[in-house]
């Protein structure tokens, strides 16, 4: 499966200019969008560069390119606090079970909605390695041991 990347862009100035010539030399990406809240900047960008889309609102530009089952809205800023916390919470041994479970959450549907091919060259050893933590907990030295071991007073 060779699938291209569809990468939009945000902005439309100097540095835009950099990143689109930089993807345009990647064989597996490809500029799909631009967005820049400055009325037309976004069409006269998407004009000279060859892009397909353009929006004045990078929201818009989430909801119409993303193949997310969720808004964008909403999907952004909780992925992003997953993915920030949960690896946090699995090194202390902190709630690891549910921290492995959200981290397989994640696992399954970044397989299914945006990387599609890299499930059985690296999503399927995470998922491993995740059901085995949720399956048999974080070990004796953790937080969760611990809090076990002063209820059981």
């Amino acid at each position: 499966m060779n699938q291209r990347v569809r990468v939009g862009l945000i902005g439309s100035q100097f540095i835009s200019h950099i990143h689109n010539l930089s993807l345009k030399r990647c064989a597996a990406a490809e500029v799909f969008a631009v967005a820049s809240p400055t009325p037309g900047n976004a069409q006269k960008f998407a004009a000279k560069h060859d892009i397909p889309h353009h929006f004045t609102d990078y929201r818009k530009m989430f909801d119409k390119m993303a193949n997310l089952p969720i808004p964008s809205w909403i999907a952004a800023p909780v992925v992003s606090y997953a993915e920030f916390i949960l690896p946090i919470c699995l090194v202390l041994g902190f709630g690891a079970r549910f921290a492995a479970l959200g981290l397989l959450v994640m696992t399954v549907m970044i397989s299914a909605f945006v990387a599609p091919q890299a499930l059985w060259t690296t999503h399927i050893y995470w998922a491993a390695i995740l059901v085995v933590l949720m399956s048999l907990g974080p070990g004796v030295v953790s937080i969760d041991h611990l809090i076990r071991r002063l209820y059981k007073r």
